[in-house]
């Protein structure tokens, strides 16, 4: 079998799949079965600032993160862990974070994997990344360059932790999905 061939093939019975439910499971994801959703909750300390930066990928975009793993849902946990550390690495380094003129790099601390199944029992995945930006302070500007070309919920919080004082915002403190594990109905 051809790799064009085999690549239609798992379009086509992806798709299939997700016709054949009726969308009964759509509304895990606002923005149906090909969204990526993003959410970062910055928490400034004194010294730096906490970052937690999740993105919850639906069907399609899970699918293709798993065939990129080469692993399914099947797979051994601490492998599916380890990918899942290492892909966090990655999209944090995607994250365009600078404090004055400086850039920072978040320092990821630790990783947590959610798999449930979607629309036609496809799995759903959730990732989340627990970092810290050392030495933020100041004015710190943010943007998220991961997956910019696919629809989906974007959620900012901003926050701060005893210790530290937070002048001004461009979005406030409050958690309107739970990081992405239960969306509002509007």
């Amino acid at each position: 079998m051809s790799m064009r061939f085999r690549e239609r093939f798992y379009w086509c019975f992806l798709i299939a799949c997700l016709f054949w439910t009726g969308g009964k499971q759509a509304a895990a994801h606002p923005l149906g079965n090909f969204s990526v959703n993003h959410y970062a909750r910055f928490s400034a300390a004194p010294g730096g600032a906490g970052i937690t930066y999740v993105l919850d990928l639906a069907e399609i975009p899970t699918f293709e993160l798993f065939r990129e793993w080469n692993l399914d849902r099947t797979s051994p946990r601490a492998q599916l862990e380890e990918r899942a550390a290492r892909q966090m690495e990655d999209w944090l380094s995607h994250l365009a974070i600078t404090s004055g003129d400086a850039s920072l790099r978040p320092r990821l601390i630790r990783t947590e994997l959610f798999i449930a199944d979607g629309a036609g029992n496809l799995p759903i995945v959730r990732i989340t990344g627990h970092a810290v930006l050392d030495k933020a302070s100041g004015s710190i500007t943010y943007e998220d360059r991961n997956y910019p070309g696919r629809a989906g919920w974007k959620e900012i919080v901003i926050g701060s932790s005893r210790g530290a004082h937070l002048i001004n915002a461009s979005q406030d403190a409050q958690d309107r999905s739970h990081a992405l594990a239960a969306y509002p109905p509007d």
